[in-house]
């Protein structure tokens, strides 16, 4: 049930902010720019929409696993917060130079790293070991 509950969450808070983005932004004196914008967006190719499905549901699937991840590693009686907090300390210093890195080197390279990445880490989470799970 927490499953269904975070998703709906997830899903009635993305509403609430499209919904508050396409009213704010009406009155702003760019709407003629933004209805250009919306204009675009409405011709996005197939390209595009393949795209934005596949990372929204490698996204989804990302944040849906999170609510279990915690029992996971309390299980394995490891610190749990020490393994959240390093994992949010790495993004913060990774982040700020991937992005470069993968306008560098090309998206292309950049997805197929995260997907190799994703099912390095996916597979060491089963591994009860805290210096494997701090990976």
């Amino acid at each position: 049930d927490t499953e269904a509950y975070s998703l709906l969450v997830f899903l009635v808070l993305c509403w609430t902010l499209i919904m508050g983005y396409k009213t704010f932004s009406k009155s702003d004196n760019v709407a003629s720019k933004l209805a250009e914008k919306e204009s675009k967006a409405e011709k996005l190719d197939p390209l595009h929409w393949n795209y934005l499905l596949v990372y929204f549901l490698a996204i989804l699937a990302d944040w849906l696993q999170g609510t279990n991840m915690y029992t996971l590693y309390q299980g394995y009686g490891v610190s749990v917060a020490q393994l959240f907090l390093s994992g949010f300390l790495s993004s913060a210093v990774f982040g700020t130079f991937v992005g470069t890195w993968v306008d560098t080197f090309g998206r292309r390279r950049g997805c197929l790293l995260y997907c190799f990445l994703e099912v390095v880490i996916q597979i060491l989470e089963h591994v009860p070991n805290f210096y494997v799970l701090l990976f």
